[in-house]
């Protein structure tokens, strides 16, 4: 009786042991720590095509797949480029072929170059993707437009949208010919209509501007928007402004997150964030900001929070002797455009990712999220030594740092051999952060997604 007792008792003790070994992971994983379950250790990889591909933009589905958008070279030409991948970072099977898409566009009997810079979902779990399509002609030489596609939840193309799922549309100022129109942004309004955001060129020899171009539900222009569905606007004095991104305010208003020149005695580059009125389509309200007089400042990504502050995230370039760096750089405004002084240093953020970590002195952010608990993680690359790693940072809701995620609120992650950029970054339903790029890895770029603890 003892000895069965005995076998029990170290019998219970194994298994404890075992329950413990088997959760360390789970224990001991930190803020900013790379998910071991998702994906090869943390990581997915996906080449698709020849030896260039880059996913550049991406969403999270209710059901935390993944779908990132971005585009691939066939030999000839750039095609727009889709891979989904469930929550575990495995590719998902039901889209496309085997979890990816490639499509293009046939203009005149021809392949053409298209990718894609933006994605979004519409409620029925449709997939809108855009960015632009490059048109060859005999009697203008080559010619960009927005490019528009929407995929069925399986990754088929929407024949009930445009032609087979596809629209293009010239975008140009009206009196100019545009030659170079490029859709970076997609946002879905919540009566299903698609306003395309981008630049455009406005006048020969001077541009780019603002460029929004709205669609209804079946992809035709909805002509009640600006003049006959496209709006353009210019910030600033110089006819130098680019909108990179896009999101909507509680009201419908549509915020445009970018770049302008302004003539100014700093003759800079500035972060600008643009209103439209979702109605008419026109210009609301305009705020630019800089963040030292020695700097261009460039917004590349833009989230509006539950109470409709505005965030922009980018980076500040300062300009200097013997050295120029560039750094993460974060401004907040209130729901009215103006700097909110409660966040960073009156609405302004910079971070220095190498003044922490040590890593190197050039950081640029091309992404920004927010999370339930109002903490903000801005995401792009580091340049370590002479690579490019994958670089987040979260900050608290103040604009500090978040001391508790990475080391002291910054995270670096080597992935391949060089060149890990982050290009967007999201939130699955438990929190955990998700960053999409594009990594080299055996002689050639890949999609690239990792997934960080909360």
């Amino acid at each position: 009786m003892k000895f069965q007792q005995a076998i029990q008792c170290r019998f219970s003790i194994i298994l404890f042991l075992a329950a413990i070994f088997c959760a360390a992971p789970a224990i001991y994983a930190a803020p900013g720590d790379l998910d071991l379950t998702f994906g090869n250790a943390g990581v997915a990889l996906t080449p698709i095509g020849r030896n260039e591909t880059r996913a550049l933009a991406a969403v999270v589905q209710p059901d935390d797949k993944i779908v990132a958008a971005g585009r691939t070279y066939n030999g000839s030409n750039w095609d727009i480029a889709l891979v989904r991948y469930n929550a575990n970072g495995t590719l998902d099977a039901s889209f496309g072929s085997g979890g990816a898409v490639i499509t293009t566009y046939l203009t005149n009997g021809t392949n053409s170059d298209e990718e894609a810079y933006a994605v979004a979902l519409q409620p029925d779990g449709k997939i809108i993707v855009g960015g632009y399509v490059i048109k060859v002609y005999s009697y203008s030489g080559a010619r960009r437009y927005y490019a528009v596609v929407r995929y069925n939840a399986n990754g088929t193309l929407d024949a009930s949208f445009g032609s087979g799922g596809k629209v293009f549309t010239e975008v140009s100022y009206p009196g100019y010919q545009s030659a170079n129109s490029t859709c970076y942004s997609i946002v879905v309004q919540p009566d299903g209509k698609i306003v395309a955001v981008g630049t455009t060129n406005f006048t020969a020899g001077i541009g780019p501007g603002h460029a929004l171009v709205r669609y209804n539900s079946d992809g035709s222009l909805d002509t009640s928007f600006g003049s006959g569905g496209k709006t353009f606007s210019v910030i600033g004095s110089q006819y130098f402004s680019y909108a990179y991104a896009a999101a909507l305010q509680s009201s419908g208003e549509i915020i445009i997150g970018g770049t302008s020149f302004y003539d100014n005695s700093y003759q800079k580059y500035d972060f600008s964030a643009a209103r439209i009125n979702p109605n008419g389509g026109y210009l609301d309200s305009v705020t630019t900001t800089h963040f030292y007089d020695a700097a261009n400042d460039y917004a590349y990504a833009v989230a509006v929070q539950p109470d409709d502050k505005i965030v922009l995230a980018g980076n500040t370039i300062y300009i200097g002797s013997p050295v120029s760096y560039s750094d993460y750089a974060l401004s907040r405004y209130n729901a009215d455009g103006s700097l909110d002084p409660s966040f960073g240093n009156l609405g302004k953020v910079k971070t220095n990712l190498g003044a922490t970590t040590g890593v190197g002195n050039d950081d640029i952010a091309y992404g920004v999220t927010l999370q339930r608990d109002d903490k903000i993680v801005a995401a792009g690359y580091s340049v370590i030594g002479t690579t490019y790693d994958f670089s987040l940072a979260r900050y608290n809701s103040n604009g500090s740092l978040d001391l508790t995620f990475g080391k002291s609120g910054i995270v670096t992650t080597a992935i391949g051999s060089s060149n890990d950029v982050i290009y967007s970054v999201k939130t699955q339903s438990d929190g955990k952060i998700i960053a999409v790029g594009t990594s080299y890895i055996g002689s050639r770029y890949q999609f690239a997604v990792a997934r960080y603890q909360n």
